[in-house]
């Protein structure tokens, strides 16, 4: 029988397989690959400098200590076998003793090892979130519990960090719950990859205090746990709860300086049965992944404990390459330095207004590439947006070098106008200064006896022009006294004008918004004013979508250079004027909406006893008693007018 010949179609893969992507290694694979297809510029230098991949051992300075290696190779033989699916368990009641804090004692099923400290992180996300759930994450952030939910159909909601402190915004989280009360755990990372911040103590309470208020489980990533540039004890976010679940995720990769051993583990801090369900969740995914391999489980506890001692040392090594890096480029054009206090990353901070050609991070890194042969990250794939990281293990004439390099880069890319409008501006300013300087030593304007005859003691008017003319008098230095005499106008009235005392670009913005926010409030009846809090995430989140809305009536008075900046402390000194204003004037309402009452006391309310020359306080609000004593006094005051 004759067999036919098949011919194969191209396999299909499935949907959830096209989804999944770490944008770290996209860009390590497929980008900078395509970039130097694209081309390099004439001139670029040949030597390569990576600031890419954050793994240590690729440096000299921070390779995997010998000690280290003697522990793992006198390791083979002790664990050949397969373990618990947790991990050995006696690596795992060592790691529960060294984990334990003084609010909970571990035990042995309170840990368990994974493959790195990515290996933890998926055990959390999967143990806590299935498709269709939600999950509160920072921004910027280390992209990879992204690429976990999206591969498993999980939402991912984010929470936007303060930029250059990079600290929490209590108020957003709080507005963003209330907008997803469905949300299954909130995910911490200090210190941060990328931004190797660190979250304050205060900043970890204010989490805690919010998670308590809403049982919300505490996924942290401290995968960076220690490395810090401050000499100082290092503290967990388990440390600053009794009740609130924490699932804290690490391992030896980072600190301990050994990437390659894929050896990370899971730590349960709860109360109780809380994680009774959880772990049983977490004993049937790792049914499925297997534990890690077991030479490295066996010199776990070991190298762990030995990193606590070499750990400073490294640190002190990384600190040195940031003030390097801060030095090397602190009159760099367009850029600056993030603020780093930990980890192994700096990032760059991009003014994308200063450059001509330069419109995001990812058009700075791709160019920084063909130019100057120097490849970093781009904040997109944190998503976050102008700026760009950097791994810093490397050596410092390494990092001098990239800093030249990098400098060239930003001047051969900045706007060619910026140095015409700074001569323009300093022309400018000369001209002003010699016509003021006229104007006071004029002796039109220097007769002070006929000035002081026509001062009045009381302010007086001042034209819009005349405002002007004092702001610009006073911001070159000149004295409230010498603009009086200049001016014919008496000193009280330059004094009382605000805005020569505090300036501010948002000056007639904050001032417009806050009267639209006080009308809001009033308008609004079913607003809870008593309770305050509420009432400021509901102004909060009105000015934020004023300032925001590319057809808010106040778009025009924000300052053009301010346009796309972030507007978070305005917005907030803005929601508390509001809120000030609005219980100033609270009493003042409410007197007006009771004053044509008929009765102070509501019909049903009366008491049953009829003598009614008392009144029973016990049935009267604080606003009713006030009234009551109100209409008293004037009575009282009327009867002393007729016997007078």
């Amino acid at each position: 029988m004759q067999q036919m010949e098949r011919s194969w179609d191209m396999l299909k893969p499935s949907a959830r397989a096209q989804v999944s992507l770490n944008p770290i290694r996209n860009w390590v694979e497929h980008v900078v690959p395509e970039v130097e297809k694209a081309g390099k510029k004439e001139g670029r230098p040949e030597k390569k400098i990576v600031f890419l991949l954050g793994d240590p051992t690729a440096y000299p300075k921070f390779q995997t200590p010998n000690e280290y290696k003697e522990i793992a190779a006198n390791s083979v033989g002790k664990i050949d076998g397969y373990t618990d699916f947790f991990g050995d368990f006696k690596v795992r009641t060592q790691l529960a003793e060294v984990l334990s804090s003084h609010h909970r004692k571990l035990e042995a099923d309170d840990i368990i090892l994974a493959s790195g400290g990515s290996g933890a992180l998926f055990y959390a996300t999967l143990a806590l979130a299935k498709p269709g759930d939600k999950i509160l994450m920072p921004r910027p952030t280390f992209p990879l519990v992204k690429a976990f939910a999206d591969f498993y159909g999980i939402q991912v909601v984010f929470y936007d960090l303060n930029p250059g402190t990079w600290q929490v915004n209590i108020l957003e989280l709080e507005y963003i719950y209330e907008q997803n009360p469905d949300i299954k755990f909130i995910l911490v990372n200090s210190p941060s990859n990328p931004m190797g911040s660190e979250l304050s103590p205060q900043a970890l309470k204010e989490i805690v205090n919010f998670c308590e208020r809403y049982n919300l489980p505490i996924v942290s990533d401290e995968i960076y746990e220690n490395m810090i540039f401050e000499k100082r004890e290092f503290k967990f976010i388990s440390d600053y709860t009794k009740t609130v679940p924490v699932l804290r995720c690490s391992g030896l990769t980072k600190k301990c300086l050994v990437p390659g051993w894929r050896l990370g583990w899971l730590a349960l801090y709860g109360e109780g049965d809380t994680f009774k369900q959880v772990k049983q969740a977490l004993r049937n995914i790792s049914n499925i992944l297997l534990m890690p391999n077991t030479i490295c489980q066996a010199a776990l506890c070991e190298v762990y404990k030995k990193s606590l001692d070499i750990i400073p040392e490294k640190m002190e090594e990384l600190h040195a390459r940031y003030k390097a890096l801060h030095h090397g480029l602190h009159d760099a054009y367009g850029i600056s330095v993030g603020e780093t206090k930990g980890a192994m990353y700096a990032t760059l901070i991009i003014n994308t207004e200063e450059f001509s050609d330069i419109n995001s991070s990812i058009d700075f890194a791709k160019k920084l590439q063909q130019e100057q042969n120097v490849l970093v990250f781009p904040g997109e794939l944190f998503y976050g947006e102008k700026f760009v990281r950097l791994v810093i293990c490397c050596d410092l004439e390494i990092i001098e070098e990239a800093c030249q390099r990098i400098k060239k880069f930003c001047l051969d890319h900045k706007k060619v106008f910026v140095l015409q409008s700074l001569l323009c501006y300093i022309l400018t300013q000369i001209i002003i200064n010699i016509i003021i300087l006229i104007f006071i030593h004029s002796k039109f304007f220097m007769d002070s006896k006929s000035l002081k005859g026509n001062r009045s003691k009381k302010y007086e008017k001042t034209t819009s022009e005349e405002r002007a003319m004092i702001i610009l008098m006073k911001e070159n230095g000149v004295s409230c006294k010498e603009i009086s005499e200049a001016l014919k106008k008496n000193i009280k009235t330059i004094q009382s004008i605000k805005s020569i005392e505090k300036r501010s670009e948002y000056g007639e913005l904050k001032k417009a918004l806050i009267e639209f926010g006080y009308d809001w409030v009033i308008q609004n009846k079913n607003l809870n004013i008593e309770n305050t809090r509420k009432l400021a995430k509901s102004v909060n989140r009105l000015i934020k979508e004023q300032l925001t809305s590319k057809t808010s009536q106040f778009q025009k008075l924000i300052p053009e250079h301010k346009i796309l900046s972030n507007k978070r402390r305005i917005i907030q000194q803005i929601v508390d004027s509001i809120i000030q204003k609005v219980f100033n004037s609270k009493q003042l309402l409410e007197n007006l909406e009771t004053t044509n009452q008929q009765k102070i006391i509501p019909k049903e309310e009366e008491p049953d006893d009829q003598n009614k020359e008392y009144l029973n306080f016990g049935q009267l609000t604080i606003l009713q008693m006030y009234y009551a004593y109100t209409q008293f006094i004037q009575q009282s005051i009327q009867q002393n007018d007729l016997k007078n």
